[in-house]
């Protein structure tokens, strides 16, 4: 082979190729000895940017933010030998709470395992503090809106990181002065409308994942700029899309479609929770308004009876027409992410769905690729035999109208054709948020739940490890972000609602309600819920494992059909004041004081 062995690119770098570690002892007929080593590494400095990166404000003067910390490899080792005991622990701790649930095995690995991305050359922290990702393994730079939007991992369990993206990059310096952002901040000086909207949601999100207003106070005036600028691309105030539509697909698609109008309703929806909290009561009206004329438009204009379609102006741009989109119901995903009024209602929405599963999911994924002639150029996620959920079918027609002068183009696997072949791809991201809408409107037992776990296990089965490397779900690249958008598929089986600096929190369990335990991760700690219920009695436990939490209200839900006429809590075994309010099936426990709770720490609830 002509490619360099270890030894002479270790030479030529001017290091020896081999080192060692070891310890001298002796040991006596039947004796053993346990003997633990410790490597550390430590590589502070970036090399000169010759690429994307030097796009990067500042960066030839920045470090790793381990840089900060420690002077090099000895002084982290040092550290963690002084500290190994508290490491080691409060790791088997996580570990163990995550892993101490009723939910399967599978989906536990399957929804955490992309978070793995975050420890891999796709995501960086600078010594200034700041976050950078590319898209996947360096490509495609500047933490990207279109594609980090899809991910929900980061911010439920590093959620001061993203805090700080969004005050920092999104809305410092990304933020233009007439309130659109640059998608990839320095690295990218145009908007794409759906991250553009996108990132309205992450920052309220950023909000309820926090311990107090303090972030919203101060970011709120350039949050409502972002928001009047998005207003001011529905000239005609309907709640509908309709001029050019930069997106994650890599094209600009033209005419309203409910993908992008979708989510410029949910960044509305919560426009008005956050003006509502800053008490600027006519801008949240005014929000208010074009979402609910959004909603009813929604369906007036694009819901076909089964499913929500586009309808391009022409044929000149890439479009799905009367496809079945993935992402068709996106932005009422994004608004059960966050815990804000319906962008899509439910009826239609529950349809759309439906549709996805019924015309898009295919146990034989790579043989629909490859056999589905009117669209060419797929990149292989899927191979034959293998199922996932395709990016856009064709039901009723018109796929050879999707991608001007697909028909022209010879089929082949060796070199990029083009956007266009997106169509016919299995890509795990737009396949998680899809699952974990399914899951989120549907019931526990019924069929919407039971498709997306479906889709869920597909892709684990995908990436089973005789196969491929199950930690590396890749896209444009290896460790691909949008992937931690299998996150917000265990948010929606836990039913997990919060809102840290209302105190309130909550759960509806869509897998064994009825003896349920999973773990759950707050603003400033993290621990497991866990509930038993029959036909009229609940209880429910609440157990902090790290951190803390002030809380106000805990929102349950019981057997459907129990009418409770009583609740009583205690903080371990103190007795506490509440009332309940029943809406449905739903109990939300108010406390008379806010609980303040500690690691350690648990509060018992009993509902009959």
């Amino acid at each position: 082979s002509d490619l360099p062995t270890f030894q002479a690119g270790s030479e030529g770098a001017g290091l020896g190729g081999l080192g060692g570690l070891g310890l001298r002892f002796e040991l006596t007929p039947g004796e053993s000895r346990t003997v633990e080593f410790l490597i550390s590494w430590s590589f502070p400095s970036y090399a000169p940017a010759t690429g994307e990166m030097g796009m990067i404000e500042g960066f030839a003067s920045l470090k790793r933010h381990y840089a900060k910390r420690f002077d090099g490899a000895l002084a982290v080792a040092e550290y963690v030998h002084r500290h190994f005991e508290r490491l080691a622990s409060t790791t088997r701790l996580w570990n163990h709470t995550w892993y101490d649930s009723t939910l399967p095995h599978w989906f536990l690995d399957r929804t955490f395992i992309p978070t793995a991305c975050l420890a891999t050359q796709t995501s960086h922290r600078f010594d200034n503090g700041r976050f950078w990702g590319w898209e996947g393994v360096d490509c495609c730079p500047g933490t990207c809106q279109h594609v980090w939007n899809y991910a929900q991992a980061m911010a439920r369990l590093f959620p001061e990181i993203e805090r700080d993206l969004r005050e920092r990059v999104d809305f410092g310096l990304a933020l233009r002065e007439d309130g659109r952002t640059d998608h990839r901040a320095e690295c990218g000086p145009t908007t794409f409308i759906d991250g553009h909207a996108g990132t309205i949601l992450r920052a309220y999100r950023e909000h309820t994942m926090s311990g107090n207003g303090d972030f919203l106070r101060r970011l709120w005036p350039k949050l409502k700029k972002a928001i009047e600028f998005l207003l001011r691309q529905d000239e005609k105030r309907e709640g509908i899309l309709e001029g050019e539509q930069e997106n994650t697909l890599d094209a600009a698609w033209y005419g309203p479609m409910a993908w992008v109008s979708s989510l410029y309703l949910a960044a509305l929806r919560c426009g008005v929770a956050m003006a509502e909290e800053m008490e600027d009561g006519s801008f949240a009206s005014e929000c208010r308004t074009i979402a609910d004329r959004g909603r009813e438009a929604l369906v007036r204009r694009l819901y076909n009876g089964e499913y929500f379609i586009h309808l391009p102006p022409d044929l000149k741009h890439i479009n799905s027409n009367r496809g079945c989109h993935i992402d068709q119901v996106l932005g009422q995903s994004w608004a059960w992410q966050v815990g804000v009024d319906r962008v899509v209602p439910q009826r239609e929405t529950v349809s759309a769905l439906r549709s996805l599963w019924k015309y898009n999911f295919a146990p034989d994924a790579g043989g629909y690729a490859i056999e589905h002639r009117a669209i060419k150029g797929h990149r292989i996620y899927a191979e034959r035999g293998e199922a996932g959920l395709v990016m856009t079918t064709w039901p009723k027609g018109g796929a050879e109208d999707a991608v001007p002068g697909m028909k022209d183009l010879v089929e082949t696997f060796d070199r990029y054709l083009g956007p266009g072949g997106y169509f016919d791809e299995c890509m795990t991201g737009f396949e998680y948020q899809a699952a974990a809408h399914m899951i989120y409107e549907g019931e526990p037992g019924g069929d919407l739940v039971r498709n997306g776990l479906a889709i869920v296990r597909a892709i684990h089965d995908r990436y089973a490890p005789i196969k491929r490397n199950p930690y590396n779900e890749i896209e444009c690249s290896d460790h691909y972000a949008r992937a931690m958008a299998a996150y917000g598929v265990f948010l929606a089986v836990c039913g997990f609602r919060y809102h840290g600096p209302k105190g309130e929190l909550g759960f509806a369990p869509k897998i064994d309600p009825d003896s349920f335990r999973a773990p759950f991760t707050l603003a400033e700690g993290w621990g497991t819920y866990a509930q038993n219920r029959s036909p009229s009695e609940f209880s429910a436990t609440l157990a902090l494992r790290h951190g803390s939490l002030s809380l106000s209200s805990l929102s349950v839900e019981v057997a459907e059909g129990q009418r409770v006429t009583e609740v009583s809590a205690r903080h371990g075994d103190s007795p506490l004041a509440v009332r309940f309010v029943q809406t449905g099936s739903t109990v939300t426990i108010l406390f008379e004081f806010a609980l303040e709770l500690r690691a350690g720490n648990a509060l018992h609830i009993q509902a009959s």
